[in-house]
């Protein structure tokens, strides 16, 4: 923030670029958009990245409001719980991804109380909490809760574990309560 600042680019200018980037670096893994995203960086006047920014925040806003809605919520051993179903209320081939829709949510909900939001899908969860939790260490307590389901750490920086589609309540399951037991 401070290098942008020095470079003479406000906090607003500077959530815009970061928004307008996401958003295009999202569409550019199934489309080249490299001059999209040097346009943005280094030849926009500011109109460009602003109106790919509103761009990023409409839809953002459109899937956080349906997953917020669905949401089941569940306390755990004083953990207070974020449950979604990411296979019924997340678009999966569109923006925003899932970790980036959960970790929005997941910011709108936390009040600062032990509290965790839990994206469950098919074959994949993911995890976010308010407590610095080993995501291996869960996944790992989650295998002996639930041995039949093959859980497997997937992605300790986007919080994502990987498991048999089967066993999927039980993993859910044994995954909250590795959460609780984290904190």
């Amino acid at each position: 923030v401070d290098l942008a600042r020095d470079a003479g680019y406000d906090a607003e200018r500077v959530a815009e670029l970061r928004e307008a980037v996401a958003l295009e670096a999202y569409y550019q893994s199934y489309q080249d958009k490299r001059e999209l995203i040097a346009d943005l960086l280094f030849s926009d006047g500011g109109n460009l990245a602003a109106h790919v920014s509103e761009q990023f925040r409409e839809k953002l806003e459109t899937e956080v409001e349906t997953a917020d809605a669905n949401v089941v919520t569940e306390a755990v051993d004083g953990v207070e719980f974020a449950l979604l179903d990411t296979d019924g209320y997340t678009h999966r081939y569109d923006f925003p991804p899932t970790p980036l829709l959960l970790d929005d949510l997941h910011r709108r909900r936390a009040d600062g109380e032990p509290f965790a939001t839990v994206g469950v899908g098919t074959d994949e969860l993911y995890v976010r909490t308010t407590a610095d939790v080993s995501v291996r260490d869960v996944a790992e307590r989650a295998r002996e809760l639930a041995p039949n389901a093959d859980i497997a750490t997937a992605g300790v920086r986007e919080g994502k574990i990987e498991f048999l589609s089967g066993e999927r309540d039980a993993v859910e399951d044994a995954v909250v309560a590795a959460v609780a037991e984290s904190f």
